[in-house]
């Protein structure tokens, strides 16, 4: 049900995931066995939110020290 004025949520398959983020289905396949990747399970398919697929990568970023503060 979407209310007026939300944004509608885009759920993605395990491959439009993996092409979202740029890595591969056995990259995803590891994090979701590894409870590091929010998913939704309707019957046999995984699905997910793009702003968890966002909040996934971020969390695998690795920030650049320039002078001592991360960049």
């Amino acid at each position: 049900m979407n209310t007026q004025g939300s944004t509608p949520k885009e759920y993605l398959n395990i491959e439009r995931a993996a092409a979202y983020c740029g890595v591969s289905t056995k990259t995803l396949r590891r994090a979701i066995r590894s409870r590091r990747l929010a998913f939704f399970r309707p019957g046999r398919a995984y699905m997910f939110l793009t702003q968890d697929l966002d909040a996934f990568m971020d969390a695998a970023r690795f920030g650049v020290v320039v002078f001592g503060k991360v960049a």
